[in-house]
């Protein structure tokens, strides 16, 4: 099971602007109020270094992967799909939450697309609650999923290293 601290920004970011975000931008997206476990099938000591904090409507997983023993608020936010897809969302929690906030949710992430997954303008309130914990949007999120998957290249072949099943 995850062991780090359940970081204080998604406490805030659950009490402040999270439900107004998901249903601004229509987001198919659940946060949860502490870490949850991850997949069953995956060896112990790897799922201790994945904590879910959220689980987009298929029922995959938003995780920090702190493969290296990170911090996690500088680890970064990867994805377990339902369909065993694996791969790497955001640099970190902060990166995620303002993507998000600009209405890319996790499956327009994950699939790589080239436009957010909401036509809505971005949740300013949810902007500055970030900008207020020093939080900036990317200037482009296709680059940041781009440097964030360049940063961890091998997140997918780790998962599957780890399977038991």
């Amino acid at each position: 099971m995850f062991s780090q601290d359940f970081p204080t920004l998604l406490d805030e970011y659950w009490d402040g602007p999270a439900f107004d975000v998901i249903e601004h931008h229509d987001l198919d997206l659940e946060y949860y109020p502490d870490w949850k476990g991850v997949w069953d099938n995956i060896e112990p000591d790897a799922a201790g270094r994945l904590g879910a904090f959220a689980q987009e409507g298929t029922g995959g997983m938003i995780c920090v992967w702190t493969y290296d023993d990170q911090d996690v608020m500088e680890a970064p936010v990867v994805h377990l799909g339902s369909e065993g897809e694996c791969v790497v969302l955001a640099a970190n929690i902060g990166e995620f939450l303002a993507m998000n906030a600009l209405g890319w949710g996790p499956f327009a992430l994950a699939d790589r697309e080239e436009s957010p997954w909401s036509d809505q303008p971005p949740h300013e309130e949810g902007l500055e609650f970030l900008a207020a914990r020093g939080i900036t949007p990317p200037e482009s999120v296709p680059d940041a999923i781009r440097a964030a998957t360049d940063s961890h290249p091998d997140f997918e072949e780790w998962v599957y290293a780890r399977l038991t099943d």
